[in-house]
């Protein structure tokens, strides 16, 4: 390992889970069972190559409104937590304040930001297989 990287810190493997799911003319929940708490902060839904287009949206989505994913295509839903960083540094700064004996301040709780793919569902014009790959992430 090179000089500065990874510090000492504990390595984590990035967890996933990819499952086949039938879009039809029906918009159908990706997940029907999700739930905020797993966490999900990364998902990719891949539509194979000479496959119809599936168009992703809320519960009402129609293949007139929703976004199209064309066949041939695998896009990233990605949630970049900004500010994330500022936030795990509020504790440690915290410990030092009150060892110096200065005034401290309450901790600012910063949402931390996840799909819900309970709520995001997919529609087709007809019936085609897509593999979906989620991302939980691995701690808070």
């Amino acid at each position: 390992m090179g000089i500065g990287i990874g510090l000492g810190r504990p390595l984590i493997a990035q967890q996933f889970e990819a499952f086949p799911f039938v879009v039809g003319v029906a918009a159908l929940p990706i997940q029907p069972n999700a739930t905020p708490q797993q966490l999900i902060t990364t998902f990719v839904i891949s539509n194979a190559v000479g496959a119809a287009s599936v168009f992703l949206g809320g519960q009402g989505v129609a293949t007139t409104t929703g976004l199209e994913i064309p066949g041939g295509t695998a896009p990233a839903f990605i949630i970049s937590q900004e500010g994330r960083q500022m936030y795990e540094l509020q504790n440690p700064l915290l410990d030092i304040s009150a060892g110096l004996q200065c005034q401290t301040k309450e901790i600012t709780a910063i949402p931390f930001k996840v799909w819900d793919l309970s709520k995001m569902f997919l529609v087709a014009g007809g019936a085609v297989t897509v593999t979906v790959m989620v991302f939980p992430e691995m701690f808070l």
